[in-house]
């Protein structure tokens, strides 16, 4: 209170703490993106499986206990050099613990959340759509490599089979649009 304002430690501190605020937010858009994207992927099998009949329930379950374990894996890491880190920097903290609770239970918390909605949202609408739908619907792969080849021959994509039979040789995947 003697001091007029905030002191070079009230500085350093707010922005080490918002430069951690955005570390977060960086960690779970970077772990959203990959299990959102790993998930997605897998949609042709969740269209087989639910086509052999397996409950919605069992595949999320399925689903979602593999796009946990790359996470589980990383936050064990994570803590353990967080945990090393902090010995560390153990000396250049001043009034504070370096194994700060909210921090250490938080932040995992916080990345299991983003996982869980990150692989639970693009499962529970793959096990929504009908199984047969999904099966006809071509991989990614078959897609991109139908639209390179319809772009190099300048021919619309939609009209490659039909319309241009010559072409069947280049690209011999054949698509079933619904």
């Amino acid at each position: 209170l003697l001091r007029g304002g905030p002191g070079p430690e009230d500085v350093a501190g707010l922005v080490l703490g918002l430069f951690g605020v955005v570390g977060v937010l960086l960690a779970s858009i970077g772990v959203w993106g990959i299990v959102a994207y790993a998930v997605r992927q897998r949609e042709r099998e969740i269209g087989v499986r639910m086509a052999l009949g397996a409950a919605s329930r069992d595949v999320l379950r399925l689903v979602i206990g593999e796009a946990l374990r790359p996470v589980a894996l990383g936050l064990a890491l994570g803590l353990s050099l967080a945990l090393l880190a902090a010995r560390l920097v153990a000396g250049f903290l001043y009034g504070l613990s370096p194994f700060d609770p909210v921090t250490f239970l938080g932040v995992p918390v916080a990345l299991t959340l983003v996982a869980l909605v990150a692989s639970g949202l693009p499962a529970r609408r793959a096990t929504r759509i009908d199984p047969l739908l999904m099966l006809r619907k071509p991989a990614a792969s078959q897609r991109n490599y139908h639209r390179v080849v319809a772009a190099q021959n300048d021919v619309n994509p939609d009209d490659l089979q039909q319309s241009h039979p010559e072409l069947r040789i280049v690209c011999p995947i054949k698509h079933h649009y619904p």
